[in-house]
């Protein structure tokens, strides 16, 4: 299954792209009184239109978080299932994150960390700081 192509915008009277409109938007109806209710439903209405607009652009970063694989193992199963909801594929299940050793900027070729260490991390061996 495939979405229509990007780009999409937001115009008056829903979203469209150069081919014609993916969805049309409602208008929030005015009743004399509810000025308040009014407000909140027309600003909620075209919030849900920026957002409708920007599902393409959102489904790609989606698509290179989930090639890149291992650089936020926890956010990796959030991301399968946005793909998976965004496409109708099943969800893929996370890979298991693969660990590697690097040198600190120590200088010291001794001294080596795994590259998941949160910023601020010190080298166990010279107490150097992990810069990324």
């Amino acid at each position: 299954m495939s979405h229509t192509p990007g780009p999409w915008w937001v115009t008056d009277h829903g979203v469209r792209d150069r081919g014609g409109y993916i969805c049309e938007t409602k208008k929030a109806n005015r009743y004399q009184g509810q000025d308040e209710r009014y407000a909140n439903e027309a600003a909620e209405r075209a919030a849900n239109a920026l957002l409708i607009a920007a599902a393409p652009e959102l489904l790609d970063v989606l698509v290179a978080l989930q090639s890149a694989g291992g650089i936020w193992p926890d956010l990796l199963p959030r991301v399968n299932d946005a793909v998976a909801k965004a496409t109708g594929a099943p969800a893929t299940p996370a890979p298991e994150p693969v660990q590697v050793e690097q040198y600190c900027p120590g200088n010291l070729p001794q001294c080596k960390w795994v590259p998941m260490q949160p910023i601020g991390s010190r080298c166990t061996t010279c107490g150097d700081e992990i810069p990324f």
